[in-house]
């Protein structure tokens, strides 16, 4: 036996698993030993290949399947060229796992305090200008209408803020009238063509009860339904002298301030 090669006990233990778990990845064809010993059968590994096997476990627990990294190997043969190419998908789903963990604590803890899943703040607003379009429609093609907002401008600043005001009282899901918005800023600026298409106006200043959503807005409709518990049961009047019921501002994709107006 080679001494600068490892048993597939050996392996197993410095990889933290199990030797049933290292031939299980033999067997589907994902991780190969280096040498099988033509006398005792032992199969061999080198220690980098601990570093492949690792990557490969990691890509598993973030929902690649099988047959995806196989085939990749297939073609590359390079477990770290498929983490590369996968790094930043790999970053946002940590991410966003490390944000359904501190949303569910915060849950927990806004249930404990409040009764509701969301312990909102009062925060004032000055008026400010957008760009908008008028939308009727269901609450699931809101980021197809962002989508054409965005097509109608020559250049869009970095950090520019989205919005959405809904104009409709209560939960409409299928014909939600709404205004699909940009908040204007320097540089954001509109194709020649789309003069027409797009509007601007400017809101007018309001107070409003505010939470900041992080993750999927899946969730949204339930936390609209959790913030009006919230704004019932602790006396909040809403404020109907404006031309609008809700907002949601977005922050960057992944977080949603949501923004319920009150006096």
């Amino acid at each position: 036996m080679q001494n600068n090669l490892l048993t597939v006990g050996e392996f197993a233990s410095l990889a933290e698993t199990t030797k049933r778990t290292v031939l299980w990845y033999e067997e589907k064809g994902i991780l190969k030993p280096k040498q099988i010993d033509p006398e005792n059968k032992y199969r061999l590994y080198e220690a980098d290949q601990i570093i492949d096997f690792k990557a490969i476990l990691l890509l598993r627990k973030l929902s690649f399947s099988l047959r995806e990294i196989k085939n990749f190997l297939a073609k590359h043969n390079s477990p770290m060229t498929l983490f590369n190419l996968k790094k930043k998908s790999l970053k946002q789903q940590i991410t966003d796992l490390e944000n359904i963990l501190i949303d569910t604590e915060k849950y927990y803890l806004n249930l404990q305090k409040t009764g509701t899943l969301v312990n909102p703040h009062v925060k004032s607003f000055k008026s400010f200008p957008v760009y908008y379009i008028d939308k009727l429609g269901p609450y699931h093609e809101i980021g197809d209408y962002f989508d054409e907002l965005r097509s109608y401008f020559v250049h869009i600043p970095k950090g520019t803020q989205g919005l959405v005001i809904y104009e409709d009282t209560g939960y409409q899901p299928k014909n939600a009238k709404t205004k699909v918005c940009l908040l204007v800023r320097p540089g954001l600026k509109l194709k020649s063509g789309a003069v027409q298409i797009v509007k601007k106006m400017t809101v007018p200043g309001f107070k409003a009860l505010s939470h900041t959503h992080y993750g999927s807005s899946k969730l949204l409709s339930m936390l609209w339904q959790e913030l009006k518990k919230y704004r019932i049961k602790n006396d909040y009047q809403e404020d109907k002298d404006l031309p609008f019921e809700d907002l949601e501002l977005s922050l960057n994709p992944h977080v949603t301030e949501m923004l319920m107006p009150v006096k």
